[in-house]
């Protein structure tokens, strides 16, 4: 028997109750659209209520955990959402996640005491300035949580579990929303932010635990020997490729920040300004890009799944429509930002971020192709290529960094924004090039409509006219979206509009 076919009969004997793509991305919708319009309100909170300086501690302090999350435990947690199911059909589910989260835990913990013992040249390279020993100690703690919290949620993803993944995160945005705001009412001390982000991720954990209780129990149980040797020769790799993954997309999203800090100015608290600038410019790019992770990481397990089933077509079929839907999506979200963002800026914040407000169109442009490269990226994960993508992101760090060094001394946080949405599309360029030469040709149709986000760029309103003659387009010819992909968004939509009643 192939071993094709032994993993279908596997899959067939080992019934696991999951969401269905349709179901599970209209629950995660649903879901977060409330978690970022939550996360939307805390952030305007803290630009309201932070000062520059503050508010950029507070960005260099999130960036940090943005980055060592994932280099803290070497990548491994990334394997899960590709290979629960490979070892699920085989019977090796509990011993492998065992394996990834023991590992994963002593590097983690290898990491945090590191920061601590460490601590005024941690704290010079994190935050630009010396900080005590309980402020480190504040930040260690807080990042072994948020790793936690992380492998939990990669878990239930690989297990193809959004709605659970997804109460996780609200749970997290509504609790640290929550418990930030009431520090702030009493002190604007960026620390007790970085408290309130610990306890968030303590509390985000709950959903996690009752899912897996529940619903997964069963996946771990009447389990076979696993082979340690064979399993780490496969996953290492895999693993070795999203740490550095990993590390490429989180240097590229904070070396702007970090250039700001140290290369705008000679004086640092006019770096932390700049940073705090920079930072509420991003606030509503920085949600979407979130909410666009969330969706690829929920897709990435089907893919997974159709490409262990021996269904490379569909992978390619899924990629190719997603790739349109998602990109008309967030030019839509990112129009209607842009249409409230002036009042949002000059009347709540008062006027007091007005260079936030002049690179947020660019910021949501780089918002789009980042969205979007990283689902086309999917495909190398499922074939396991991931050093097309390390290569890929490689090239686009060092374009960054070359045009961030250049631009930032002379045009500070627009030089900043404008090198990094350079290198963005880059990227996204050179990822669609990989995937022509890997056989699969997304189309002139579908890069057109993923180009079309910079129209923000000349003007919001240029932006809201094309965007209702393509909407115009697309109900009434099949020019831009084909009849199944018509079909596809509308079986997405159902699920949805039953659970809003209309």
């Amino acid at each position: 028997m192939s071993q094709v076919a032994l993993t279908r009969n596997n899959t067939e004997r080992l019934e696991m109750k999951t969401d269905s793509i349709a179901t599970g991305l209209s629950f995660m919708l649903i879901a977060n659209v409330m978690q970022r319009g939550i996360g939307f309100v805390r952030n305007l909170a803290f630009c309201y209520f932070l000062s520059d300086q503050q508010l950029g501690m507070w960005a260099l302090a999130s960036s940090f955990f943005v980055i060592a999350a994932p280099f803290a435990v070497i990548g491994l947690p990334g394997s899960l959402n590709r290979f629960v199911e490979f070892y699920r059909v085989r019977r090796h589910l509990a011993a492998y996640v065992q394996k990834i989260a023991c590992v994963s835990g002593i590097s983690a913990i290898i990491v945090c005491v590191a920061i601590v013992g460490f601590a005024p040249w941690a704290s010079e390279l994190i935050l630009g300035k010396t900080q005590g020993y309980t402020t480190m100690a504040l930040l260690a703690v807080t990042l072994l949580l948020v790793i936690i919290f992380n492998f939990l949620n990669e878990l239930v993803c690989g297990l193809r579990q959004p709605r659970i993944a997804s109460s996780m995160q609200m749970v997290n945005s509504m609790s640290f929303t929550g418990l930030s705001l009431v520090w702030l009412f009493y002190s604007n001390d960026y620390r007790g932010i970085i408290a309130a982000f610990a306890m968030a991720s303590m509390l985000g954990m709950i959903p996690a635990w009752r899912g897996l209780n529940t619903r997964c129990l069963d996946a771990f149980q009447h389990q076979e020997t696993l082979n340690p040797r064979g399993m780490w020769q496969r996953v290492v790799p895999f693993a070795a490729s999203i740490w550095i993954m990993n590390l490429l997309i989180n240097l590229f999203d904070v070396v702007d920040r970090y250039m700001l800090l140290h290369c705008a100015s000679e004086n640092i608290e006019i770096g932390q300004n700049l940073v705090g600038q920079y930072h509420s410019g991003r606030i509503l790019p920085v949600l979407l890009t979130s909410l666009g992770m969330m969706i690829n990481g929920m897709l990435l397990p089907y893919m997974s799944a159709d490409w262990e089933a021996g269904r490379p077509d569909k992978v390619a079929r899924s990629l190719r429509s997603s790739f349109a839907l998602v990109s008309l999506f967030f030019w839509g979200l990112s129009t209607a930002g842009m249409i409230f963002a002036p009042a949002l800026f000059n009347q709540i914040l008062q006027g007091r971020y007005s260079d936030g407000l002049a690179i947020m169109p660019m910021a949501l442009v780089h918002c789009s192709f980042a969205t979007i490269a990283m689902l086309l990226q999917n495909y190398f994960w499922c074939a396991e290529r991931g050093r097309v993508v390390g290569f890929i992101l490689t090239l686009g760090l060092v374009l960054n960094l070359a045009l961030n060094f250049y631009m930032v001394p002379i045009y500070g946080t627009w030089g900043a924004m404008c090198a990094t949405t350079i290198a963005g599309a880059a990227i996204l360029g050179m990822t669609i090039s990989a995937l022509r030469k890997a056989g699969i040709r997304l189309g002139r149709r579908n890069i057109a409509i993923a180009s079309l986000p910079c129209t923000l760029i000349f003007s919001t309103w240029l932006s809201a006219i094309c965007l209702g003659i393509v909407f115009y387009v697309i109900v009434n010819t099949p020019w831009l979206l084909a009849e199944s992909e018509k079909r596809m968004l509308a079986e997405y939509l159902q699920p949805l509009r039953k659970k809003l009643g209309f």
